[in-house]
Order: C-alpha cells, then structure tokens, then sequence
C-alpha cells in the first residue's frame, strides 16, 4: 500500500587541506573510462588533476566530443556535480550520438582522450490487464532495445514483491485493497537500462492503472553528523595504500584530489506526501561559501548567476546560454547536443547570448547563492553519483560523504570553512520544503582540535519551511 516515502540527501562540507604548492601533472579521466558503454541523457564526464597544482595553475577546462577520433567539436558546459576543486565535470547527452564509437577529451589538443561506445536505451513497454479484483497481468512484450536486446526485465509490484526474469509477460495476486507503485526496468545486453513507473490502484471490484502525478513535501530533517578524516579514494585505498586507477576496485570518490579532508558530516532526510512520486519532485541545495587555510587568503566558491544554472564555473562562457537563430528551430534553446543539432538541422545556427556571469560567492548575508550540487529527478542519475532511488523504501539522493576516521594527527594547519546553505524539496503547490542553515568548520591545528563555535546551525527565517535540526 503506499505510504508516505522519505527523499534522503547525504551531504557534506568537505574542505580540502594539504600542500599548497604542488606542480600540475596534467589531466586524467575519472568517467568514463576507455570502452564503457553509455547511453542516455546524463553521462558524467569528469577529468581532474593528478595532484593538485597551485591555485594560479588551474585553468579552465573544456571538453570535447568526435564521431571520428579527428575532428573534436566543443562541448556546451551542462549541469553536473561539483567534484571539488582541481575535478572538471559537465553532463553528455549521448542521445544525440548514434549508436558506436564516441571520442571524448577533456582539455586542448593535448587533453587526454577516451574511446566511449554509444548504444541506445532499452524502452519498457507494458500493458496491464486486470483479471479480477487483486489479480493484474503484466504484458511488457512490446518492449524493445533498437540497437540489441532486453535482456532482463526487473520487476518490483509495490507491495514488497520483486523478481528478475528474462520473460517478458507475468500475472500477479495483489494482497487486498491499496495503492501500490509498480515499476520494470529492462536492462539490455550491455548493461543499459530504462525503468517504466506506473500507479495500481486495486478497490473492491475495481482495478485502474494511473500515472504518478504528484509531487509533495511534508517534512524536511537536517541531521548533524560530526566531524571526521577522509581520505580520497582516487588516491588511496581503504587501508591507506595508494589506489592504482586500473584495478577493477578502484572507486573514484568526490571530493577532491588532496589527501586529507576535515569535515563536518550532515544528512537530509525529506519525507513525502502520501501518494507522491519522487520524480516528479525537484531538489537540489544553493550555497554561498568561503574556506581559508591558514593564513592564506580566502578562497570563494564560483557559480553562475546568469545563464545556465551550474554548479561550478571557470569563465563567464561556461555559465552562457545558447539559442537557435533563424531555420525551423528559431528562437528554441540549444544549450546541449540534442538542441544544438536540432538547429542546424532546421537550417539555423546555434549562438551564444553572451549572457554569462561567473561570480564569486562570499559568505556574506545578502549575499546571492551559487548551485552547489546536481539537481536531477530521473532513476537513475550519472550512473550512481547521485543516486535517486525510487524503488527504494526511503528513496535516496546520496553525495557520496566518505568514510569517517580518526587521523587527525595529519592535519597541522588551521582551516577555516564557512558555507550558507539553502536546501530544499519543491513540490506541488504548498508541498515545499526548505531548510536554510550555516556550516562553520573552525580547525585549530596546533592543537588539533575543533574550535567551539565549529557546527551546523538552523536559520530560522522565511527560507525555513517545514524543516527541524537535529545534533
């Protein structure tokens, strides 16, 4: 039956902290690697230093995309995660490509270079036929992968039943009267996967079938989760030894290419309405931050304020949108692939509308917010880097925190981080949900520890809504 669902953000003020000075020793791919297939419209590309360069060294990086492995057209900056400082991140929309071979590279002509192979999503089609009052068939037949075949079919009824199959039709007893979240997801040949959700409602002697169509908030809660060390799992393992990134084991994580993190750790928990649909609810956090390290200079986050909404940028151009002038496509945006060759496919030309602006972001009252994460509501978001789970019991937005220890004998510097955040889940209406609060990471490292005023603090202003704090 359904019930009221749990939307669960894991977040994090992560600051990076070690030597100030180091030489660039160019750029590496972290996703995707050489022969992964993609498909779909959010592939995260993400390339980032192999040790992090002094803060006048980091230029802005672009990438690059080639049917031919010749000739490489610029790729339009798109929403993706903020990986931290010396990470480079947009979002493909492979969609645009045909099925085989795709060349990425991030940077100039020089920039590393990553053979891709494009495949098509599979599309789940069923049609459901009830029989009596409980008893429902599943007929997903008609679906179809265009460039392969379905190989499985994942099956999750709503009322806790799930089953995988390689058959495509199945009939299922509904335990009584309710509402019940049904969804299949087919998965291809390789490995590629496409869910189709759908809403049954069983009544006595009547069974209808509807599409989620509401999104509500009822609750959010800001769970503070104390401090901890991390260490970065593109460069180390778990037990401290260095990470070699051609082992099937490696797990690249967020938060910058350092090898010492301090951080205070929160969670986001956002229970929703009886009958909502996860998808259709839009969350994301904006923040505005500074982070100083010893008695260095402070460092401000940079956002876009104009144009497309990102969460990082290097240079006005990243930040620009673009529109389609003249042809059958006149006046439509081409802010990404698909658009882009929509336009010239219409006879018109895709231009920038020069209305970019890269800003910094003190941490001052007043002070405008940048986008400080990716904000999507599809199953499955940038391959697991920001995990929307509808299927799940609490469906989670997960950010990827890290492991917690307690070496903090390794961090000697002061450090100072200080962030304005603005959290929130917009639904339907007056379903909304908001949590405005400020992070202080305060570290005293001569004597390694945390200053007293170090925490998380609940803003109780009209950006509250519907949001408690718990220590």
């Amino acid at each position: 039956m359904r019930k009221s669902r749990s939307l669960h953000v894991i977040g994090i003020a992560a600051a990076l902290l070690g030597p100030t000075v180091l030489s660039a020793q160019g750029l590496v791919f972290i996703s995707p690697r050489v022969g992964q297939v993609i498909g779909g419209q959010n592939v995260l590309l993400w390339a980032a230093e192999a040790i992090r360069p002094p803060q006048a060294a980091q230029l802005p990086v672009d990438f690059y995309v080639s049917t031919d492995g010749r000739n490489f057209s610029l790729l339009p900056r798109a929403e993706a995660p903020d990986l931290g400082e010396s990470s480079y991140t947009t979002a493909l929309d492979a969609r645009a490509f045909p099925p085989g071979p795709l060349w990425l590279r991030a940077g100039g002509p020089s920039g590393p270079v990553v053979q891709v192979e494009v495949d098509l999503l599979p599309r789940p089609f069923c049609h459901i036929r009830p029989h009596d009052a409980s008893t429902v068939t599943f007929d997903c037949s008609l679906s179809l992968d265009p460039d392969g075949h379905i190989q499985r079919y994942e099956w999750d009824f709503g009322d806790r039943t799930k089953l995988l199959t390689q058959i495509a039709i199945l009939e299922h007893v509904y335990p009584g009267p309710g509402e019940f979240d049904f969804q299949v997801t087919a998965v291809d040949n390789r490995g590629l996967s496409s869910t189709l959700q759908k809403i049954v409602s069983i009544t006595p002697g009547v069974v209808t079938v509807k599409d989620p169509d509401m999104c509500g908030c009822k609750e959010m809660v800001i769970t503070a989760k104390g401090d901890s060390f991390l260490r970065d799992k593109r460069r180390f393992n778990d037990n401290g030894t260095p990470a070699n990134p051609d082992d099937d084991t490696y797990d690249p994580a967020p938060l910058g290419l350092d090898p010492d993190f301090l951080s205070l750790n929160f969670e986001i928990n956002a229970v929703l309405k009886e009958g909502s649909d996860p998808e259709l609810c839009k969350e994301g956090q904006r923040v505005r931050r500074t982070a100083k390290i010893g008695a260095g200079r402070a460092e401000h986050k940079k956002a876009c304020t104009m144009g497309q909404d990102l969460p990082s940028c290097q240079n006005d151009r990243h930040c620009d949108s673009y529109t389609c002038s003249g042809g059958t496509e006149a006046g439509k945006p081409c802010n990404d692939l698909v658009g882009q060759q929509l336009c010239l496919l219409g006879g018109g030309q895709c231009r920038s509308n020069g209305d970019g602006k890269c800003t910094e972001f003190p941490n001052v009252d007043g002070g405008a917010r940048g986008n400080d994460d990716f904000r999507r509501h599809t199953a499955r978001d940038l391959q697991g880097l920001k995990l929307h789970c509808p299927r799940c019991n609490a469906p989670t937005w997960d950010d990827h925190p890290g492991q917690p220890s307690v070496r903090h004998a390794a961090i000697k510097t002061d450090f100072k981080y200080e962030a304005d955040f603005l959290a929130f889940v917009e639904g339907d209406g007056d379903c909304d949900c908001s949590c405005h609060f400020k992070i202080l990471i305060d570290w005293d490292g001569a004597n390694q520890m945390y200053r007293p005023t170090s925490g998380i603090t609940l803003v109780m202003d009209g950006e509250t809504k519907n949001c408690s704090l718990v220590k």
